[in-house]
């Protein structure tokens, strides 16, 4: 089959669709020709969006709720309930382009271990059950892939800023060939659940994959043990595509236990498919003193800290106080910027949350 490419778009091949996939998450595939980058071409890659520049992954990140000055004319309750528009608002950070490549690298590694794949052949291929799995394994190469580590304190925006981040990618792609299709998985996003079961952490990504397809996941209800529900997962993981997992909430996991090291190290081993950490600082020592090759395949380390007393603490704090909701307008002070950052810790969550508890009381 010869492959269209898509020409004459300014960001996205995929922008006459949606900038931001934050509702719609399947989409057919359109390519684009990354021939002059990489050896050959690959569906899987050429299906993702391009590496945005610097100053796209700034613009993109940013989200600035709507208001205006005349909101302040409304009812108490109608002003009340617009103040939860805050809980969106995003402000560019330090990491925001680290973590933009972070993504985009670890997708193409993912990917170009199965560079061989011809897609159309795959999508024969899963009709003969077991031969599908022993040709997906034979035609991965060698190549070790790497995710990486998204690391903070509680509250200061780990999660936020991944998803925002995986919003660019539409998070299944489908691609045609002739009278057959194959599915293509972008990324998983999994929270760990709270009794940190290895079980549980296998349901949970069950459901986040039928969740993404629309979809009941067949072979459910005989996978009951972690060996098999393990087997299953990475089953499934390579016959749609899967290009990247991510983990929240890390430190719920019984992470102490050997076994649970070896189910991550196993996984990307026979999947070739990247992990994403998000966690505490702490959860992320824990993983480098029990497990080296675990903390190896981690990669990079990014770090979503507090804001520092700065130039980006004054930029969000002037942001945020341009959103008043009070009949009576207040000026921001040094001094009043100085208390908020001394109330907050500069924890991007407390410092929104409390600037909401100030307008609610206020109004």
């Amino acid at each position: 089959m010869i492959k269209n490419y898509a020409t004459g778009y300014v960001n996205t091949q995929y922008e006459d669709i949606a900038l931001k996939f934050d509702s719609i998450t399947c989409v057919e595939a359109k390519y684009i020709n990354n021939l002059s980058i990489l050896d050959e071409s690959n569906d899987l890659i050429d299906a993702l969006p391009p590496i945005k520049t610097d100053a796209q992954s700034m613009e993109f990140f940013e989200y600035l709720p709507y208001y205006t000055p005349d909101e302040k004319n409304l009812s108490n309750a109608e002003r009340a309930l617009a103040i939860l528009r805050l809980d969106n608002l995003r402000k560019p950070r330090n990491f925001t382009i680290q973590l933009d490549l972070a993504i985009a690298l670890a997708l193409r590694r993912c990917y170009m271990a199965r560079r061989k794949f011809n897609i159309r052949e795959q999508q024969n291929l899963l009709e003969i059950g077991s031969y599908y799995r022993d040709c997906e394994y034979r035609r991965i190469t060698g190549r070790k892939v790497m995710g990486f580590s998204l690391i903070g304190a509680s509250g200061a925006g780990k999660s936020t800023s991944i998803i925002s981040a995986l919003q660019y990618y539409p998070q299944v792609i489908i691609h045609e060939t002739n009278n057959s299709r194959c599915i293509q998985v972008v990324y998983l996003v999994v929270e760990c659940p709270a009794d940190g079961s290895i079980k549980a952490f296998y349901d949970a990504c069950f459901t986040s994959l039928a969740d993404a397809l629309g979809i009941d996941i067949d072979g459910l209800g005989t996978a009951r043990t972690i060996d098999s529900k393990a087997m299953l997962f990475k089953k499934l993981a390579l016959r749609y595509n899967i290009g990247m997992l991510v983990i929240e909430e890390i430190q719920n996991l019984s992470i102490r236990r050997e076994d649970t090291m070896n189910q991550f190290l196993t996984l990307t081993n026979e999947t070739q498919i990247p992990i994403v950490f998000v966690g505490t600082y702490k959860v992320y020592n824990r993983v480098f003193d029990i497990d080296f090759r675990l903390g190896r395949r981690a990669g990079e380390q990014i770090e979503v800290g507090r804001y520092k007393y700065d130039a980006l603490w004054k930029n969000l704090i002037e942001t945020l106080w341009r959103y008043q909701w009070c009949k009576q307008v207040s000026n921001l002070t040094e001094e009043t910027s100085r208390i908020f950052y001394e109330e907050t810790g500069g924890i991007l969550d407390r410092v929104i949350n409390l600037y909401q508890m100030v307008q609610l009381e206020a109004i």
